[in-house]
């Protein structure tokens, strides 16, 4: 297979340099902007598979690059992860609106970078395989409770839907129930990337597990299994 193109934008060469350097694991094909013209340009030449774009840019910001790109129809089908170094609400919301797929804040981390590109490019691990469902839990954040859904899932991780403002790389607690089991899960989770699951659906943040009880871990499995065997759906339950 040939290797997948990427367009990494931004102003600034030390980030473009330690973005090239956190993406030499897989052998992409990496092509450099650094400003929005030249990007809005080199996507139209290039046709990557998934652009990196920085937001704050001298002339044109991120966000406007990436509406210029979705009103393309020759460029509106090439993911989008964007990039700020402010961790503010209103510039992940002002991204997402903008049609991009996934949000990370800067200074991104490479295991952050990577998860998120790696997704985009539907290269997770292939053992680890992902099935729809829509199953509500609880997300704790230290003392803080909130409501969200589980929207995407697999035995390593999930798609997050919650409205609310987690930060990359931090840690969040959920609690949720898998239909036709009668105990709650209850698993930690690092958040990797925000954005959306799809170009219309719900904001949330794409989570890895990292402490799953064994019997947790097997029932997640098992729903997998019966999910892509077709032997059950993927039915919603309530708390």
């Amino acid at each position: 297979m040939e290797n997948r193109k990427l367009l990494l934008v931004d102003d600034v060469n030390l980030f473009l340099q330690l973005e090239k350097t956190f993406l030499t694991r897989r052998s992409f094909e990496i092509h450099t902007a650094t400003n929005g013209d030249e990007a809005f340009q080199k996507a139209r030449a290039v046709e990557p598979d998934l652009i990196v774009l920085d937001l704050h840019m001298p002339g044109m910001d991120g966000d406007v690059v990436c509406r210029l790109l979705k009103g393309d129809p020759d460029t509106s089908s090439i993911p989008v992860i964007m990039l700020s170094a402010a961790q503010k609400p209103e510039d992940r919301k002002r991204c997402l609106d903008a049609g991009c797929q996934a949000f990370l804040t800067k200074p991104v981390k490479k295991d952050e970078l990577s998860h998120a590109v790696e997704e985009q490019l539907n290269l997770s691990v292939r053992d680890k395989l992902r099935v729809d469902v829509n199953w509500p839990c609880l997300v704790k954040v230290g003392d803080h409770k909130e409501a969200g859904s589980i929207r995407n899932l697999s035995e390593g991780g999930a798609f997050l839907a919650f409205d609310e403002t987690l930060h990359m790389g931090s840690t969040v607690r959920l609690q949720f129930q898998i239909p036709g089991t009668s105990g709650m899960c209850n698993v930690s989770a690092k958040v990797c990337w925000s954005g959306r699951l799809t170009a219309d659906g719900f904001p949330g943040y794409g989570i890895s597990f990292q402490v799953v009880s064994a019997e947790d871990l097997e029932a997640i499995r098992d729903h997998i299994s019966k999910i892509r065997s077709g032997s059950i759906g993927s039915l919603a339950v309530s708390l």
